[in-house]
């Protein structure tokens, strides 16, 4: 019972329900430009953790940033990533997403090779790139359904 009123009475939780639910009324087209900007964050702190665990000193960041973040946004829209509508996620949606990850990061090694992006890149960096993006990817997405 008391957690009732502590949620009735918190001015700052009821600030970010109000923020969600005009979230979840907002045009579709609105909504996609969210799921796209969390995508852009989560390739971003994707390759910011990576380099820093790895200690390439931004290296890293600085040879991949501007050529996966952008592979990632034409990839994301051909193949559908903002078809789904995030209220309804199933586990087909997450294993859809989980392939389309890593049909990413190998079209992106793929033109690594081909175009010399970056000498850094190993299998090694794409699987840890892929776990970190796929965690990040449907953990927002299971937030945000938990909230809608």
């Amino acid at each position: 019972m008391k957690n009732i009123k502590f949620y009735r009475n918190n001015k700052s939780l009821k600030y970010i329900f109000n923020i969600l639910f005009q979230i979840l009324y907002l045009e579709l087209f609105y909504r996609k430009i969210i799921l796209l900007t969390i995508d852009i964050l989560v390739l971003f702190l994707s390759l910011l953790i990576i380099d820093f665990s790895l200690d390439y000193n931004l290296e890293l960041l600085k040879d991949l940033l501007f050529y996966l973040i952008p592979l990632g946004i034409v990839f994301y829209s051909i193949t559908g990533q903002y078809k789904s509508i995030t209220r309804y996620i199933s586990t087909a949606n997450i294993y859809t997403i989980l392939i389309r990850n890593f049909l990413l990061l190998i079209v992106f090694f793929i033109f690594n090779k081909i175009f010399n992006l970056s000498n850094l890149l190993s299998f090694k960096i794409l699987f840890l790139l892929w776990i970190i993006i796929n965690f990040f990817i449907v953990s927002s997405r299971l937030y945000i359904k938990d909230f809608i």
